[in-house]
């Protein structure tokens, strides 16, 4: 539901001494000088060229498996080979053009660039430059023509660059890392201690007439500490039951040892690494699902923009860049349609067109017209609100020096006023002392005025003239 009230006083505050453009929407629009329309996307950026060039990859990685198997010395120099491999030179080339292309200065801070790049210059070097120069008869030359061969096979990670879940499973390990690194000293410095136990009560305890254990496997699986570590590393990546079915019947201490150590490693240790990489994979995911959603709902509001200029330009039919009330009509279709999109009943229209015509022009900008209806289709932001919070308090600090100086100016009034009383009241004591001094002595009869009259008016004037000064 339109609310008219809400949307004035958001649009009421935009210039009053907070600049505008540090309290848009994400989505508002700009000028068109500034933004030039919505930014073309290139076919090379899209999910099929990913598909395409990634069916690619998977081409040349079985490409490479059949080469691997039936390319030998007799066969080497075959015709087809040489095709084969510059089919997919062309195919890797034209990528790396169209990327350069697309992303212009860009391209070269994007690490997957480089590592293109340097991919598809070892098979330019591999295919066509060291074989056309003749230069394989050198046998320094064939050992970089082999190396150079050998580095082919990098092409295989390129499949991580499409394939957003492996790439995803590959950024969780690598994140997780740091936990991982810790987690393997531990389990190196479990396996160094046990090692050291199990050799000294064990291997070094075997095979002679008075020792423990005579039996040779001991002396085989615990004779020293390098075998005894890789034994226990045996019982980290899994547990041996022959083993412990071996060690049972000279004693249930060792098996029972291996029974805890197997807990501690492989069904404790290991377990927690492995739910740190989960969490750390999962935790990506959410930030990649949120950045997808920030840029899905960018391009929505992209859009939104584009068919709202579209349609202020169908309704502006005098071309002026301005919308009057008689072409904003919901009776028209184009305006129809912008009402419904920001979600503005047609007979609440005429209200939208007040509070959009914020100067009371009787006429709306472009710029008025496409941000008005995106904030009518969506609730305040609290950047918004927070906008409309520090307006109203330098509103309330205005108000505040404002009546602060008319308490004074009041004060000062008031004080003008008080020696205009008290000179009145100075005036009408003289008046009375004149008045009763003429009583006593007669009138001159030349005189046409009384004398008391004159000072009277004189004193009035003088009155009035301190009075305007002091205001």
């Amino acid at each position: 539901m339109f609310d008219a009230n809400r949307l004035r006083s958001v649009e009421s505050f935009s210039s009053d001494g907070i600049p505008q453009e540090n309290y848009k929407l994400e989505g508002d629009s700009v000028p068109s000088s500034e933004s030039g329309g919505s930014r073309k996307k290139f076919w090379i950026k899209t999910e099929q060229a990913d598909i395409i060039f990634g069916i690619w990859i998977a081409l040349n990685a079985l490409a490479l498996a059949v080469e691997t198997e039936i390319r030998n010395g007799s066969n080497d120099s075959h015709l087809a080979w040489f095709i084969c491999d510059s089919i997919f030179n062309v195919v890797f080339l034209v990528e790396l053009l169209l990327r350069i292309y697309a992303e212009r200065r860009q391209w070269a801070k994007d690490c997957w660039n480089l590592f293109d790049f340097s991919l598809v210059l070892i098979g330019v070097l591999d295919t066509w430059i060291m074989p056309l120069a003749g230069t394989t008869t050198n046998i320094r030359f064939v050992t970089l023509f082999r190396l150079l061969r050998l580095m082919r096979l990098f092409r295989l990670l390129r499949v991580l660059r499409f394939l957003k879940e492996l790439m995803l499973l590959v950024s969780g390990i690598a994140s997780a890392m740091r936990a991982m690194v810790w987690g393997m000293f531990l389990l190196a410095i479990t396996i160094f201690m046990g090692s050291l136990l199990i050799t000294k009560l064990v291997g070094k305890e075997c095979c002679d007439a008075d020792d423990t254990f005579q039996d040779p496997f001991y002396s085989d699986h615990f004779g020293s500490v390098v075998r005894t570590a890789f034994t226990l590393f045996q019982f980290t990546m899994e547990f041996q039951p022959d083993i412990c079915r071996f060690t049972w019947p000279d004693g249930m201490g060792l098996t029972f040892f291996f029974i805890v150590y197997t807990l501690f490693t492989n069904l404790t240790l290991l377990n927690i690494i492995a739910s740190v990489i989960v969490e750390n994979i999962l935790n990506i995911a959410q930030k990649r699902s949120e950045e997808e959603y920030v840029a899905q709902r960018e391009e929505h509001e992209q859009q939104t923009r584009d068919k709202l200029k579209a349609i202020f330009r169908e309704a502006d039919k005098d071309c002026n860049g301005l919308l009057d009330w008689e072409e904003l009509n919901p009776v028209q279709p184009g305006v129809a349609k912008a009402l419904k999109v920001a979600g503005v009943p047609p007979n609440q229209a005429r209200d939208l067109f007040q509070v959009l015509d914020c100067d009371g022009s009787g006429q709306i900008s472009l710029e008025e017209f496409t941000q008005g209806l995106e904030r009518v289709s969506k609730p305040p932001q609290a950047k918004h609100l927070l906008t409309l919070e520090r307006r109203l308090v330098a509103m309330d600090t205005k108000m505040k020096v404002s009546l602060a100086d008319s308490v004074q100016h009041q004060k000062e009034v008031l004080s003008v006023l008080k020696r205009v009383e008290e000179r009145q009241q100075n005036l009408q004591a003289v008046f009375e002392s004149e008045n009763s001094w003429e009583m006593q002595l007669p009138m001159p009869v030349s005189l046409q005025e009384p004398e008391p009259a004159k000072l009277i008016q004189h004193s009035r004037k003088a009155t009035i003239q301190d009075c305007r000064a002091s205001i």
